[in-house]
């Protein structure tokens, strides 16, 4: 399985990824960039597809 280098604009690193894949989900990240800048924990769901988590506060 593969994952992206950058996500909307911010640069995803191993040990993010290593988060994701043992625990489905990563802290509150800051950084990322849309029509304007926002912060948000990362997902993965069962298809190992990264979404955002909006829900989750910091």
């Amino acid at each position: 399985m593969t994952f992206p280098k950058r996500l909307a604009g911010k640069a995803l690193t191993q040990n993010m990824i290593k988060t994701l894949c043992e625990k489905k989900r990563t802290r509150v990240l800051k950084g990322f960039k849309g029509k304007k800048p926002f912060s948000t924990a990362l997902t993965l769901d069962e298809e190992y597809k990264i979404k955002f988590d909006f829900k989750t506060k910091a």
